[in-house]
């Protein structure tokens, strides 16, 4: 029996029976009890078992045919989402490919296993939910008590040591430089261009004026921490890096150029709804723009309600009108709701796929010792020869090249917006709730009754 194995951490860190060593040591004792052929183990790191999307599983699913089993040391290695699981384990059974895991003791070849692996899958859904609900009730406790919640992403301007918020000196410049220049009257488009010019940080070059706009709103830096649960912002233990004359000075004039701010003269052409210019038909490919209809108003096809006698040539674009405010609150929502879950954002990073040029570059170096054969019998003239090699050379030089491009976001500047977007989502300037969703969002997609999303970082 072909047997592929499997094991997955969600931390490099882990040890005991969840590492990977441990997990490939059982499962190579138990193919060598059984007798069994182990032909390989796929191994994902440090990635979370709430996705089915991870490289070593995708290729894995993808070479299921020339095995006839897959072994995993214990059910949650191979998946925590129970729908996910079940159609890994129909995938696997499509392909005539067999599932067993170790620590259970069964496997899909029978109607109870088959029944023990749904009971199964749904329990280690639940622990993960409820590992989810434990960390959150610790977050809170930690905040009552002033302390920062913990977390991979420390907040520009400090340092977590030993558990506390401690100050660190060159990025609390940047901070202290940001409320400087707001307060002497700059905009903040004109902060932002400043600090990417002069500054740099652990997480990003300030290329965002969403940044900017969530320090000058973050209380964190007078030494208080934010707390949804409890309503208002809790002294925190940490040492402030702005004195609240200086933050509660940014607050007032935020608030007066949030009410004053006059965009018709300012700016003709400005937006003035959250998703124009960022949404998209699925149908026709045109653009979505706001149509009123009585008292309410609707994102609809631009191709289909703007009226001009061109667009009517075109098949009849059949994506329906979305209400603005319900379209509106569901895109914050997505956004808000991954803000809260940084796994769930690593789980979106698709990993980048890389052709596999090796037939072609062969071919290619094969025709240049041709070329040198032909031309030293006589065959070809110097001239032609250097022609020909110089195009061969290109195109080699183009494959050796052929990198998958990076996304426009690495997972460590998208947190750092995700982190900033329940402040700004809390205000009622639409400029920068819209700057938050094109940093985030290269566009979105409406067909039929289907909202999809394409992050900047995927």
């Amino acid at each position: 029996m072909r047997v592929a194995g499997y094991v997955r951490v969600s931390s490099e860190s882990q040890t005991e029976n969840y590492s990977i060593p441990e997990q490939k040591d059982a499962i190579e004792k138990y193919c060598k009890m059984h007798g069994w052929n182990l032909v390989k183990i796929y191994v994902d790191g440090g990635l979370s078992g709430a996705s089915a999307n991870r490289p070593a599983l995708n290729e894995l699913m993808a070479l299921a045919n020339n095995y006839d089993l897959v072994l995993v040391y214990k059910i949650d290695r191979f998946s925590r989402s129970q729908k996910d699981m079940l159609n890994l384990i129909e995938d696997l059974q499509e392909k005539e490919c067999k599932f067993a895991s170790i620590w259970e003791n069964f496997d899909t070849t029978t109607p109870l296993g088959m029944a023990m692996l749904g009971i199964l899958s749904a329990f280690a859904q639940l622990e993960r939910e409820q590992i989810k609900e434990r960390m959150a009730l610790g977050r809170r406790g930690r905040t009552k008590k002033g302390l920062w919640r913990a977390g991979s992403n420390v907040p520009t301007g400090y340092d977590y040591i030993n558990g506390h918020l401690v100050i660190r000196e060159d990025e609390a410049e940047q901070i202290r430089k940001i409320f400087e220049l707001f307060l002497a009257g700059w905009s903040i488009h004109k902060i932002k261009d400043y600090m990417h010019a002069n500054y740099t940080n652990r997480y990003s070059s300030w290329a965002q004026a969403s940044a900017v706009s969530a320090v000058l709103r973050n209380s964190l830096y007078i030494g208080k921490l934010p707390s949804k649960t409890e309503g208002i912002a809790i002294k925190g233990e940490h040492d402030a890096i702005i004195d609240d004359i200086t933050f509660n000075k940014a607050q007032q004039l935020l608030k007066a150029k949030s009410e004053h701010y006059d965009p018709i003269h300012k700016h003709p052409f400005k937006a003035f709804h959250l998703l124009t210019g960022l949404t998209y038909c699925g149908e026709c490919g045109g653009r979505i723009s706001v149509v009123s209809s009585h008292q309410y108003k609707y994102y609809g096809c631009h191709r289909r309600h703007d009226g001009d006698p061109r667009h009517k040539l075109l098949p009849k674009c059949k994506t329906p009108k979305y209400n603005v405010k319900v379209l509106d609150q569901l895109i914050i929502d997505e956004v808000l709701k991954l803000s809260f879950d940084h796994d769930a954002i690593k789980d979106l990073i698709k990993p980048r796929k890389v052709v596999d040029h090796r037939k072609a570059i062969k071919s290619l170096e094969k025709q240049k010792s041709r070329l040198i054969d032909l031309y030293s019998v006589g065959g070809i003239e110097l001239e032609d020869l250097t022609g020909r090699l110089y195009v061969i050379t290109e195109k080699l030089s183009g494959f050796k090249n052929d990198k998958p491009e990076p996304p426009e976001l690495s997972f460590d500047e998208a947190v750092d917006i995700f982190d900033n977007a329940g402040t700004i989502f809390e205000s009622d300037n639409t400029e920068e709730k819209r700057a938050i969703l094109f940093a985030l969002i290269s566009k979105i997609v409406l067909k039929d009754d289907t909202v999809e999303i394409h992050w900047r970082f995927e």
